[in-house]
């Protein structure tokens, strides 16, 4: 049988309890070429769209370095009702 799996990888979760002991790890700078580093090897983006993503300085280069290296780039959209709704929203890598 053949089985289909993704890993998953998200900075915010995977790395928010660090804020307590390095209070520098909120920023952008310092996330940066660790999470632009494992996008380049993604073969998808996931947004999660609450409130304030597309402000994120770290989510808007995400998108551009997602855009310039063919990664898809899917949303999930939260709805009122408990509910999600995906949108795939860019190509895939050929």
């Amino acid at each position: 049988m053949d089985h289909k799996y993704s890993i998953v990888f998200s900075p915010i979760a995977m790395t928010h309890g660090m804020v307590e002991f390095r209070p520098q790890a909120t920023s952008w700078e310092h996330w940066r070429a660790n999470d632009l580093g494992l996008l380049r090897k993604a073969d998808d983006l996931f947004i999660l769209t609450l409130d304030g993503w597309e402000e994120s300085v770290g989510m808007r280069e995400e998108n551009k370095v997602a855009n310039a290296y063919g990664i898809r780039i899917n949303q999930i959209i939260p709805r009122d009702d408990g509910y999600i709704v995906w949108r795939d929203c860019g190509p895939k890598k050929a």
